[in-house]
């Protein structure tokens, strides 16, 4: 794989969210039959109003699927309208995947990521975490493949998969699902992305416009931005920084016969990684001190 050189403050990437992406309501019903009469598109819609992160989120990862990747994004609470999409997140009333219907706000939905880890247990989820569920695997593959030239064995994107919840759609899940950090909080941290794209909607007592549908799509800029940056952590940095740290501690005993060492010829990032390999191999605590040369 060729090394690549990232700049702090950008990532080099191809946005979906491009000037001929159309976001639009359904104020007009004529002029919404006649756009999606004239277009080819598919139709993925959410609800219209003030929007959250979930959905943003959502459906900025919709478009880096195969099936969606050149759609149009609806957003209206009109029922007639949404039954003629092809895809619906966050309204509706309906989770029902073989229909691609993708609601969580109806009372008898109750699933979260992992029924058997109590470190999921009441947090449901938005639907972030449906679109995550569903399409979750092929929006990282479609991404690494498309940015960073990079693809996955089967084992890592796995485990890619379930780090990018944990980093990103958990929190968006719990947020939308009224879930805190903690029952006691000293304080709230008010800068994280669903914050951010709150920002995007109009004040309540802001001027009316016309321009959410406008507002939305920088939305889903800022989420598409934030959902790269966590994925290229986690495969462009963590990853190569978890192979060094695996052949470190298949070494360990080479340092020091005790195996309480760990030593490094290079440094790279390595708590987060000795950690996983100690509970993976039900070695927690082994290590003692770690060494690398600098």
């Amino acid at each position: 794989m060729v090394e690549q050189v990232f700049e702090h403050s950008e990532i080099p990437f191809v946005s979906k969210i491009v000037e001929s992406l159309e976001v639009m309501g359904t104020e007009d019903m004529e002029i919404f039959e006649k756009t999606i009469s004239e277009s080819s598109k598919k139709l993925i819609g959410t609800h219209s109003d003030a929007f959250h992160c979930d959905e943003v989120l959502a459906c900025t990862m919709l478009l880096y699927t195969e099936a969606f990747s050149n759609s149009l994004i609806v957003r209206s609470r009109n029922q007639e309208a949404l039954d003629k999409l092809d895809i619906i997140c966050d309204v509706g009333g309906i989770y029902d995947a073989e229909k691609l219907r993708f609601d969580h706000h109806q009372r008898t939905f109750t699933d979260v990521w992992d029924a058997e880890n109590p470190k999921y247990e009441g947090i449901r989820l938005s639907s972030a975490g449906l679109i995550y569920r569903h399409y979750g695997k092929e929006v990282i593959t479609n991404a690494v493949k498309q940015i960073w030239n990079t693809e996955l064995d089967e084992a890592t994107l796995e485990d890619v998969y379930q780090k990018m919840y944990k980093k990103l759609i958990l929190e968006v899940d719990a947020i939308d699902n009224g879930v805190s950090e903690s029952e006691n909080m000293r304080y709230t941290i008010g800068s994280g992305l669903a914050s951010r794209i709150g920002r995007y909607n109009s004040a309540w007592n802001a001027p009316k416009t016309s321009n959410q549908h406008v507002q939305f799509k920088k939305a889903m800029k800022l989420a598409e931005e934030e959902m790269l940056w966590v994925l290229r952590d986690i495969t462009q940095v963590k990853l190569p920084a978890k192979k060094v740290v695996q052949d470190a501690w298949n070494k360990r005993h080479e340092f020091h016969p005790s195996g309480e060492f760990i030593f490094f010829d290079t440094f790279a990032p390595w708590k987060e990684s000795v950690f996983e390999i100690e509970e993976r191999e039900s070695k927690q605590g082994e290590i003692k001190f770690s060494i690398s040369q600098d």
